[in-house]
């Protein structure tokens, strides 16, 4: 006998670690399963087709291989989650993100360089709007799902839908699912990942909470000692430097970053060109 909450998002970071045993469970009891898209691209037929025929098994992970892809675009973490669904007979829907190529690399400028600025100042005012027009992106992705899921649940009433979604989302998306009155589940992979400054205080933002300077100087702070803990691998040296970070005062953060800041840009020195062959 079904329970009456036939809808359960599942919060996770974008990782091999996301297909945990919880994850497992549920997509064994689910029906239908709905996977995150970042940004719709042209290509969402083409890899909706290759996750359905991966989990109906008319297509073999020998097959898939077989295929290639000169392109790259059934890639990273959606090709992985291809193998773990072969042959688990579960109808998949990728969300309909109203991101296209676009809005999605404007999403990633906004929180993968530091801003370029000729003061500290300035740079924590960009990082803020910076902050702010990605907030704006995400929360038009995450109506849209909202929308997506509720349509869906009405449409599928007597089945059973596992949602996947990062857990950046997650405040935002329940928010939104309760103003629909969408009856819902939710469970959240416990990430061994930490959280950047920058993804804590986007999903803040979205959620209109004010930022302080030194949530911003934080944020700031993250661009530039990262070359210090590669040696310690992605994992561990996110980790100190979040540490790092966070022991420093909000004083002590003004005075790294003024110094960054204050710095001359280095000129660009040109060679002379031979105007035959290119060489110098």
């Amino acid at each position: 006998m079904r329970g009456n909450v036939l809808l359960t998002l599942y919060f996770s970071n974008h990782e091999p670690d996301a297909i945990s045993a919880r994850f497992m469970e549920l997509l064994a009891k689910c029906d239908i399963l709905v996977v995150e898209n970042g940004s719709c691209d042209g290509t969402e037929d083409y890899r909706t087709d290759l996750l359905n025929s991966l989990s109906s098994g008319t297509l073999t992970l020998t097959q898939l291989d077989a295929i290639g892809d000169p392109q790259n675009i059934f890639k990273g973490f959606e090709h992985m989650l291809g193998k773990v669904i072969h042959g688990k007979k579960k109808r998949i829907v990728l969300e309909n993100s109203p991101w296209d190529d676009y809005l999605g690399y404007r999403f990633l400028t906004f929180l993968t360089a530091p801003p370029k600025a000729h003061s500290l100042n300035e740079a924590l005012g960009k990082m803020g709007s910076n902050l702010n027009e990605a907030a704006t992106l995400v929360r038009q992705r995450d109506e849209a799902y909202t929308t997506q899921l509720s349509e869906l649940a009405k449409a599928n009433s007597a089945a059973e839908i596992l949602a996947m979604m990062g857990s950046g989302h997650q405040r935002t998306l329940v928010h939104y699912l309760n103003e629909k009155q969408v009856t819902f589940n939710t469970t959240e992979q416990q990430s061994s990942l930490p959280s950047t400054y920058r993804s804590i205080a986007l999903e803040r933002t979205e959620n209109h909470e004010a930022l302080t300077r030194l949530d911003l100087l934080r944020c700031l702070a993250e661009f530039f000692p990262r070359r210090s803990f590669t040696r310690f691998g992605e994992n561990e040296g996110n980790l100190l430097m979040r540490f790092w970070i966070e022991k420093l005062t909000e004083s002590a953060l003004d005075s790294f970053l003024s110094q960054i800041y204050s710095r001359p840009k280095p000129t660009q020195q040109h060679s002379p060109v031979n105007s035959e062959n290119g060489e110098t």
